[in-house]
């Protein structure tokens, strides 16, 4: 879908789903039950992913997993991909 990162494909959060045993067609709803989205940085799909580990690690719950997710991949789509272009 572009040349510059793999996050704006979707292929990412299908992974990331996986990862966390949730269902693709649930994520959106778990998402936005979030009082208050990890925050997973706006940086490559790569350190996203890593700094999703860490937070599972400590414990942070699900739902607030998969807000942080949603809202570093949009983020990072609108600064990486659409850039200037809105």
């Amino acid at each position: 879908m572009n040349k510059v990162c793999a996050a704006g494909t979707g292929s990412f959060l299908q992974e990331q789903a996986a990862r966390l045993g949730v269902r693709i067609e649930e994520f959106s709803g778990l998402a936005f039950d979030s009082k208050k989205p990890a925050d997973l940085g706006t940086r490559c799909t790569v350190f996203m992913e890593s700094d999703l580990i860490h937070h599972q690690q400590v414990g942070l719950p699900k739902v607030d997993l998969v807000a942080g997710l949603s809202y570093s991949v949009a983020n990072n789509y609108i600064e990486k991909v659409v850039g200037t272009r809105r």
